[in-house]
């Protein structure tokens, strides 16, 4: 349980005040909107030169299954997010995370086994 709330507050607080953060730099206090390149599932197009080279682009948004974070019931693993972070912070950009839970693909299954079976 003590991870479960360790993942909530890290997904739901972590982001927010991140990218608070860094906005506020990157703005110097501005308001004006920042553009996130939204790639979805293709996590390995972050890596594209014209992508990192674009001085527009703030950073990328990129989506993750719950099925992905917690692959069984009370076990996470946020690797992926950590390391697409690592790598977007080393370009200087900045990473927008979209957590994935439903699907209207019947074949798609976004969320763990435990939530289906019991």
């Amino acid at each position: 349980m003590k991870d479960r709330t360790r993942l909530i507050l890290c997904v739901l607080l972590f982001p927010v005040a991140h990218f608070t953060d860094i906005s506020a730099q990157a703005r110097g206090n501005d308001r004006t909107p920042q553009s996130f390149i939204y790639f979805g599932r293709e996590r390995s197009r972050i890596s594209e030169e014209n992508f990192l080279a674009t001085g527009s682009a703030v950073g990328a948004q990129l989506k993750y299954t719950w099925r992905e974070l917690e692959p069984e019931r009370d076990r996470y693993d946020v690797r992926l997010i950590l390391d697409d972070l690592t790598f977007l912070e080393q370009h200087g950009k900045r990473l927008f995370v979209q957590i994935q839970d439903l699907s209207f693909d019947e074949d798609i299954v976004n969320v763990p086994d435990y939530l289906r079976e019991d």
